[in-house]
């Protein structure tokens, strides 16, 4: 289970991807990358090591030549140079269908998550949804533990207790990672719930007949239109184009 963001805009597809690169090169984020379904067989480490090479040879370029090379062209050469042509595309796969750059990648979940996540902490509401009575509690449930993201917090809280490394420190300094809104946690994050919350509509759709999930679109669509604001702009995708 994969986002595929839409990336027909080339400046948003480089910030993503530079955002992604610098993201995978810090030793803060290392501890993460199990919960965020980076390919495992690829050593965190060696990884680290080529994507700061990529990272360093592309500031030089820069400073040589005065235009933006393409980052993504680089890291793709540097780590089938170090790691092997397997690890340089899963890299890249992993780039551009699972991490998180909000808010285009989310877009597509936001009404689905807002308007379960809603539903969930109201019997009547959820009720009104429509699911199957063998279905209904367990999806119930199963969006409480998709929602759950304490394993998350618990990592965090490990690696806020130390100090960062002096790449971390110099690369904070460069992309202003210190500020709130810049947090590399957010993505991070996001990321995760993503996963997790794309997970829980595959469950969803492999326990649900297409007729069930008309009629939980078309309720939970009801729902939406009670709450005018509270949602995001768009209609709610059919669940099993987002699995």
């Amino acid at each position: 289970m994969t986002n595929s963001p839409p990336q027909a805009d080339p400046d948003i597809a480089a910030q993503r991807t530079g955002l992604a690169i610098a993201l995978l090169s810090l030793d803060s984020v290392r501890p993460f990358l199990p919960l965020i379904d980076f390919p495992p067989e690829i050593d965190a480490l060696a990884l680290q090591h080529a994507l700061r090479e990529a990272i360093l040879e592309n500031r030089e370029a820069f400073q040589s030549s005065g235009e933006i090379p393409d980052l993504r062209a680089r890291m793709l050469r540097t780590l089938t140079k170090r790691l092997g042509a397997s690890a340089a595309e899963a890299t890249d796969a992993w780039l551009s269908k699972t991490f998180v750059y909000a808010p285009p990648d989310s877009r597509p979940l936001a009404n689905w998550k807002y308007v379960l996540s809603d539903a969930r902490r109201d019997p009547v509401r959820w009720r009104r949804l429509g699911l199957p009575e063998i279905v209904a509690e367990r999806a119930r449930a199963a969006l409480d533990e998709a929602l759950d993201l304490k394993p998350l917090h618990a990592v965090d809280d490990w690696v806020s207790d130390r100090p960062l490394s002096l790449w971390d420190t110099e690369m904070y300094a460069r992309h202003h990672f210190h500020d709130e809104r810049r947090d590399p946690y957010i993505p991070i994050q996001q990321t995760y719930s993503g996963l997790k919350f794309r997970r829980f509509l595959a469950w969803l759709v492999a326990n649900t007949s297409a007729d069930d999930r008309a009629r939980l679109r078309g309720r939970a669509s009801e729902l939406i239109r009670e709450r005018p604001g509270q949602y995001a702009a768009g209609e709610l995708l059919d669940l099993a184009d987002l699995v």
